[in-house]
């Protein structure tokens, strides 16, 4: 860049920023929501479980895993709620106290990162149980993993999003497996890209045969579902009748029956009703946050 072009993106700068101070001097101050309101926004913005039967399902066979000691896959297509139903299964087997300084964790989670690899792999294991010793080798620290898995009594590994695994990190899910001092299930959670990442090692393969299919929501799921999260999780003023024939239609067009969708759809009219001071999310309300929702998809795409 020469010194005439420095000096026209210096000159271009500075009347962006003049024009920014002219446009927020006109505009005055962002306006300031009462406590009230920010309190309601910070409990809409709260994760929150809710006991679907697919979750249910979920977890009825995970529990069959756990108690038999079998290892297997949960996988579907991305927003399903994969995750929100693993996470919620951990919950429901809390940590328990031990004697000294151990605890018992019957079900350790742990999202898997992206491209990750053997030592990767072993870092975030640890740290989802509580081990924050990562210093050392591959080999120091998979058997610090082991050694912690067997201290924490582990009953059920998940390792959600299991499809970042790299290929040589499947080894060490074959070493965790084989280790004859755990008697625990591997469940590894994730999209169907898991499956075809699996099926390139034989073994591995072999070794968690057991397949559980998350599947999108049926239509009459959907309206139930639409149903719960509007009682139970929007809970605003007066019902907004989202499963009436004025406003399910688009609902279900722009959620495509993802609870992921459907749930950040939901909750951004809810807050924008909570902003706008409306008892209940209106027809105008779903369509802002239905249109911002096609937006960013296309903008993904």
């Amino acid at each position: 860049m020469t010194n005439k072009d420095a000096e026209v993106t210096a000159t271009d700068a500075g009347m962006v920023a003049t024009n920014a101070v002219k446009v927020a001097e006109k505009l005055g101050l962002v306006k300031q929501l009462s406590p009230e309101k920010q309190a309601e926004i910070k409990r809409l913005r709260k994760k929150f479980y809710v006991p679907l039967t697919s979750v249910t399902n979920l977890h009825d066979w995970l529990d069959t895993r756990r108690w038999a000691g079998e290892s297997g896959i949960v996988a579907g297509d991305s927003g399903v709620g994969k995750t929100m139903g693993s996470m919620a299964y951990k919950l429901r087997v809390p940590v328990q106290p031990q004697s000294g300084k151990q605890r018992h964790m019957p079900v350790v989670y742990w999202e898997v990162t992206p491209n990750c690899g053997p030592k990767q792999f072993h870092k975030g294991l640890l740290l989802a149980m509580g081990n924050g010793a990562l210093q050392g080798s591959t080999e120091d620290l998979r058997d610090r993993s082991l050694d912690t898995l067997g201290l924490r009594r582990t009953e059920t590994l998940i390792l959600d999003e299991a499809n970042r695994l790299k290929y040589e990190t499947l080894a060490e899910l074959s070493c965790i497996y084989n280790t004859e001092d755990l008697e625990l299930s591997i469940i590894l959670v994730g999209t169907n890209r898991l499956t075809t990442l699996i099926s390139r090692d034989e073994q591995v393969d072999s070794r968690f045969g057991l397949r559980y299919h998350f599947g999108r929501m049926s239509a009459t799921e959907f309206k139930e579902t639409v149903e719960i999260w509007e009682k139970q999780v929007l809970k605003l003023p007066q019902p907004s009748g989202l499963t009436s024939k004025e406003l399910l239609p688009s609902l279900t067009k722009a959620a495509n029956n993802s609870l992921r969708a459907l749930d950040a759809i939901l909750r951004s009219a809810a807050i924008e009703a909570v902003i706008q001071g409306s008892p209940k999310i209106t027809k105008d309300i779903l369509k802002l946050a239905t249109d911002n929702r096609e937006q960013t998809v296309k903008k993904r795409k």
